[in-house]
């Protein structure tokens, strides 16, 4: 953590996506039973991730744009086969998919267990501003800039 500790910024200085995100994944990780500090390096790492990529960051958001923190706590592996869905098909750049598919059926997998399902209702609706997670009007004319991805149903 120490070799990258002087570009994690500050929760309050990185974008909604990416400080949401690592509440978010802290959140989750800490009811898993995963230790503290793992947790919160982790969730620093992957919000710093996020954080400098503009082209995942404006692709999660386009994804959370198409749901609700109450349809994933209803059914998380429907939403996410869902989400899924949308993604392969809005995806332009082929090798990208094909990078993505086995995160998808990791996460699917993930998703039969109990814990983990029950760990993400725990975390989302009352911990979560979903608001966040979305694009919000300068996003929106940002990802629509972009040619790798189809953002054309963003009005």
């Amino acid at each position: 953590m120490k070799a990258i500790s002087h570009v994690i910024l500050k929760p309050e200085f990185m974008t909604p996506l990416a400080s949401e995100m690592q509440g978010m994944i802290f959140g989750f990780l800490k009811r898993l039973g995963i230790d503290h500090n793992l947790s919160k390096d982790f969730a620093k790492i992957f919000g710093c991730l996020i954080e400098y990529d503009n082209a995942y960051r404006y692709r999660l958001e386009d994804l959370f744009s198409e749901t609700s923190a109450i349809d994933i706590s209803r059914n998380p592996r429907k939403e996410l086969k869902k989400l899924y869905t949308l993604y392969v098909q809005r995806e332009k750049i082929p090798d990208v998919i094909r990078k993505v598919t086995p995160l998808y059926r990791l996460m699917s997998i993930f998703l039969l267990l109990p814990v983990v399902k029950s760990s993400i209702q725990e975390t989302l609706l009352p911990h979560t501003h979903f608001y966040r997670l979305q694009l919000d009007e300068i996003d929106k004319y940002w990802c629509k800039q972009r040619v790798d991805y189809d953002f054309s149903h963003v009005k």
